[in-house]
This record gives C-alpha cells, sequence and structure tokens, in this order.
C-alpha cells in the first residue's frame, strides 16, 4: 500500500515519517467500469485516492447526458472526494468508474484525525479543494445561482484545527 500511496501526489506532500498513520487509515476497493462510486447529494463519508483506472467527476443527473456536466476525468496518483469532507456539506457531484479502477479509499472518520494531527496534509488538502472550486467554478459558468455560489466560497475558506481554535481562544 506504501508503494502505491507514494504514486499519490496529495499524500507525496506529507514527510515520510507521518506515513504510519495514514497506512493504518487506508482501506483498497475495486470497482467496475460503469459504477457509481458515489452520487451528488450523499453525505460525504470518504476520500479516495486513484491506483489504476480512470474516474469521471460530473455535475447533474449521471443518467441524463444532456443535464451532466463532466467537471473531471482523473486518473492513477489523483485524488478525490475531499470536498464534502472538509465542508460536511452534500457532494456537490458524483463520481463513476469509467474503467476498472483500483481506489486506496480513507473513510471520514480517520481522515478528520488525520487531517487534525497533520497541518501539511490540511494545507495539501485545502489547496486541492481550491483548485477544485475553481475549475468547478469555471465549468459551470453562468449555472451557478447566488446559493451555490455562496456554498463554494465558504467551502473555500480555510479552516483551522481544533488546537488552533482553542489556541486563539487563549
Amino acid at each position: 500500500i506504501l508503494e502505491r500511496l507514494s504514486k499519490v501526489e496529495l499524500v507525496r506532500s506529507l514527510p515520510p515519517e507521518e506515513m504510519e498513520e495514514v497506512l493504518l487509515c487506508v482501506q483498497p476497493v475495486r470497482m467496475k467500469a460503469g459504477k457509481t462510486i458515489f452520487r451528488q447529494g450523499e453525505k460525504g463519508n470518504a476520500l479516495y485516492f486513484i491506483d489504476e483506472g480512470t474516474v469521471k467527476i460530473i455535475s447533474g443527473n449521471p443518467r441524463g447526458k444532456k443535464s451532466a456536466t463532466t467537471l473531471a476525468q482523473l486518473g492513477p496518483g489523483q485524488s478525490f472526494g475531499e470536498m464534502a469532507l472538509l465542508t460536511g456539506e452534500p457532494r456537490t457531484a458524483s463520481a463513476l468508474a469509467i474503467r476498472d479502477v483500483l481506489l486506496l479509499k480513507i473513510n471520514k472518520e480517520y481522515f478528520d484525525e488525520l487531517i487534525e494531527r497533520s497541518p501539511r496534509l490540511r494545507q495539501a488538502v485545502e489547496k486541492l479543494n481550491s483548485e477544485r472550486l475553481a475549475l468547478n467554478v469555471e465549468a459551470a459558468k453562468g449555472r451557478l445561482d447566488a446559493e451555490q455560489w455562496q456554498k463554494l466560497a465558504v467551502s473555500n475558506i480555510q479552516r483551522l484545527t481544533r488546537s488552533e481554535e482553542l489556541t486563539m481562544m487563549k
């Protein structure tokens, strides 16, 4: 698993000495082409790293081709699913396996613990989230109402860890 994780850009932002905790949280998951990994509107329950295969991220109705917008097509070494974990909001898009995929999955409860313990991981995930938000806004040009725009803007605001909040409160 460590060899597989070493190919993931987001994970490489961590110092090697922090990998032991990450390794304990990772669960390999295989999915066949055509399967939905998660749907827009669902509660975020995991972060995914792609080890093998291709995943398409779409907004709108995944079955109705005219109403669905492809936001990204991701491959090995890329990650997805972080937005809903950071914001606590429902998934803003659906993820579909285009080709058979091998994913490395970190469930939300482990993700929250890792983010709390590792400022570097939190910064890397927030940076990735900001980049994705910019791409999503560009892809949805003219189709965002005020409420959707506000949700995207709020999710782009950097958050403090609990320890940072406590330090500021003191």
